[in-house]
């Protein structure tokens, strides 16, 4: 049994606009940086291989990230909410 504040978000398919917002604006960001992406975008997440020092100075000016593949690979996924408004 779904609680009640889940039934507005099932009945409106919001769930599923919001899914395809998140994919959208995932492909948008692997598009930023095709030759570091790990591998080809399909969903909201993205994976990309900057190198340790360059995901160092990323994390250090406020970006979150998690680190993906091998320790000190300097691989990250990248992960897009659709659920957030849009920035004029």
């Amino acid at each position: 049994m779904f609680a009640v504040s889940w039934w507005p978000i099932l009945k409106m398919a919001l769930w599923l606009r919001l899914a395809e917002r998140s994919t959208i604006l995932g492909k948008a960001l692997g598009e930023t940086v095709p030759r570091h992406l790990s591998v080809p975008v399909e969903s909201n997440q993205v994976f990309i291989n900057r190198g340790a020092a360059p995901l160092a100075k990323l994390r250090a000016a406020g970006a979150e990230f998690y680190e993906w593949g091998a320790e000190a690979s300097g691989e990250a996924r990248l992960v897009v909410s659709g659920t957030r408004a849009k920035r004029t």
